[in-house]
């Protein structure tokens, strides 16, 4: 049988213990769930080393994000729910656009790698989120991410390197990714109103009219947009062939 492995079985339990133990640390210290990838050589398995993935939840641009969701190692797919809370925050920010920001947070031991892919929502037609031009790109710092914050080249979101398939003890890479979303004109309509009074003195002489005038905007419901919208994020185990 040909292949690598971690070498002896304590040493492997180990390996496993200390990464179980938090290496891989997210918001506020949090541990990530890290799973073995195996591969087949010959009539046996050989356990090839680690991995664990995670994201962060959509944060407001400026903010610290603090919560996160892992990969069990049974699902590729993580989901970053796009719902009501940031069709208002669209609304709110219209014409000049809204940003939030999400962290990707990959670690591997041993001889395997980590690649993702990013998939854009789809939104309800016709809607709030739907009406805005979202775009998705990289940061290499949070505060970086603003409303008027833009790539500098296209970002191709079909298969991003997060932990390179080499081997090492123990590697992690956290990138900064940044959301906007910007809705020119989201009103329904625009209203004035025009009030005047007009009255007579104690004296029988007319008063002098008062006016005054107020307009208002209509605009959409964000309560009314669809809940289940999401950002999705699949990670791929890079293993030895």
């Amino acid at each position: 049988m040909t292949g690598i492995s971690f070498g002896g079985r304590r040493r492997r339990i180990a390996l496993a213990a200390a990464l179980a133990a938090g290496l891989m640390t997210g918001p506020a210290g949090a541990a990530f769930g890290l799973w073995s990838a195996s591969g087949t050589v010959g009539p046996a398995t050989v356990t090839s080393g680690y991995v664990g993935f995670a994201v962060t939840g959509l944060t407001p641009a400026g903010q610290i994000p603090s919560s996160y969701e892992a990969a069990d190692g049974g699902a590729s797919e993580l989901s970053l729910a796009i719902g009501p809370e940031h069709a208002a925050a669209v609304v709110a920010a219209s014409p000049k656009g809204a940003a939030w920001t999400f962290d990707v947070v990959a670690a591997a031991a041993g001889n395997v790698g980590l690649n993702y892919s990013i998939e854009l929502p789809q939104f309800e037609p016709g809607g709030i989120l739907d009406s805005a031009e979202f775009t998705v790109f990289p940061v290499s710092d949070r505060a970086e991410c603003t409303p008027t914050a833009a790539p500098e080249t296209p970002v191709d979101l079909g298969e991003i390197q997060a932990v390179p398939q080499e081997y090492s003890e123990f590697r992690q890479s956290t990138d900064h990714w940044c959301v906007t979303a910007v809705a020119e004109s989201l009103t329904l309509g625009h209203y004035i109103n025009t009030a005047t009074v007009t009255g007579v003195g104690p004296d029988g002489s007319a008063i002098e009219p008062g006016t005054d005038t107020w307009e208002v905007d209509v605009l959409p419901d964000p309560e009314e947009e669809l809940s289940d919208a999401a950002l999705i994020v699949t990670h791929e185990v890079l293993k030895p062939s």
